[in-house]
């Protein structure tokens, strides 16, 4: 069975190509601008994602997973209720296990994947 059947068949390739640089551009984009000063549901500049580097630095440096994560959520806060709301720990272990730089590298890879 070919991968684009019927009338857009040769649409695969040239969506792949998007995607692949679209991803290498995320990669190398600056960070998250801070939230506005009159946003009132996080401290400012706090954005979900400098809310898990800081669970990844935590638990770099030996703290439990889930209780670097509701400290985070605490200081940031962020919803402790339901359980649905903090992460699984797989990708904060895995970040905090290698270093920042390879899994900047390994990022390309997961997406292609």
């Amino acid at each position: 069975m070919p991968a684009c059947p019927g009338r857009r068949r040769g649409w695969g390739s040239r969506c792949s190509r998007c995607c692949c640089s679209a991803c290498l551009t995320a990669t190398s984009a600056p960070g998250p601008r801070p939230s506005e000063a009159g946003v009132a549901s996080a401290p400012l500049g706090q954005t979900e994602l400098l809310l898990y580097q800081s669970v990844v630095a935590n638990v770099r440096s030996g703290t439990p997973y889930y209780v670097a994560a509701a400290e985070a959520h605490r200081v940031a806060h962020a919803p402790l209720k339901p359980y649905t709301t903090v992460r699984l720990p797989t990708l904060a272990v895995v970040q905090a296990a290698v270093s920042p730089l390879l899994v900047t590298a390994l990022l390309p890879l997961l997406v292609s994947a």
